[in-house]
């Protein structure tokens, strides 16, 4: 018995009835695969890119969406950089994440991971690859920003879809109990090997 589909007047490549079924097996072999390893992945513990153990510390959280890697210790980006680390896209942001126990602000999404890292050192955020929103009709481009996180501090970083940039805030615990965010100035950064 064969069996066929078609998607409007395109009609699509005929198959007998078990090349449907090892197919579809297929399918669901790489998905338990993924999904088994997205559990690892969302059980693994807390990330610290702090290097050194005893150094001051602040915390960070990157919003899932378009990855935005890390590059600590530079005011440049590398995708060649051994220490870059590339936080969640939008599938991964479906995975569990990665929590120290930062505050929650009220519009702080779903998906995201949180990440110790050195206080007083330089850390410079990539918006990763060139990308289309056709939501808001705009092509945003590779770009970069550092900063200089501040020892206890909290922040959170994500993309600005609208405006092609990363935003980067404080959370700030209130008296109240709520959390309050105060916006970090930022600085822009180029590619390391521009400026060599």
């Amino acid at each position: 018995m064969q069996l066929s589909i078609s998607i409007g007047r395109f009609p699509l490549k005929k198959y007998e009835a078990g090349q449907w079924l090892q197919r579809g097996r297929t399918l669901g072999r790489w998905m338990l695969l993924w999904g088994t390893a997205g559990l690892v992945g969302g059980c693994a513990g807390p990330v610290s890119l702090r290097g050194d153990g005893e150094a001051p510390s602040a915390w960070i959280r990157v919003w899932a969406g378009e990855p935005i890697a890390m590059h600590p210790g530079l005011s440049c980006y590398d995708s060649r950089n051994p220490q870059r680390v590339k936080g969640k896209d939008v599938l991964g942001g479906l995975l569990p994440n990665r929590r120290l126990g930062m505050p929650v602000a009220e519009d702080t999404p779903w998906g995201f991971d949180e990440y110790e890292v050195r206080a007083g050192e330089v850390i410079t955020f990539e918006m990763g690859d060139r990308s289309y929103h056709w939501q808001d009709r705009v092509s945003c481009h590779l770009s970069g920003v550092y900063f200089v996180p501040e020892p206890g501090k909290k922040y959170e970083v994500f993309k600005d879809r609208k405006l092609c940039n990363i935003r980067i805030r404080e959370l700030v615990e209130t008296a109240s109990g709520k959390v309050a965010v105060a916006a970090i100035t930022s600085r822009t950064a180029g590619e390391c090997a521009a400026k060599k």
